[in-house]
């Protein structure tokens, strides 16, 4: 059971880090320094918190392949 429940948290962490892909490709014409409203990728089901990042911030970070957005206070 506590490995489904793990499973589950996994996925729904890894469906926020391609749904902040998307946002972020949406934007890959744009020139703004404005900050952007990404998904908090932690493993909480009912995190949806926004995390406010420019593009530049969000895809240096992605450099890193263990960085992942993430709301002040949460972990993963």
């Amino acid at each position: 059971m506590a490995a489904a429940v793990a499973e589950r948290a996994l996925h729904h962490a890894l469906h926020k880090r391609r749904v902040n892909d998307l946002i972020r490709d949406s934007l890959r014409d744009e020139v703004s320094e404005q900050p952007v409203a990404f998904f908090c990728e932690c493993e909480s089901l009912r995190c949806f918190e926004s995390v406010w990042l420019t593009t530049a911030d969000y895809e240096t970070g992605r450099v890193n392949d263990s960085w992942s957005v993430r709301a002040p206070g949460h972990r993963a």
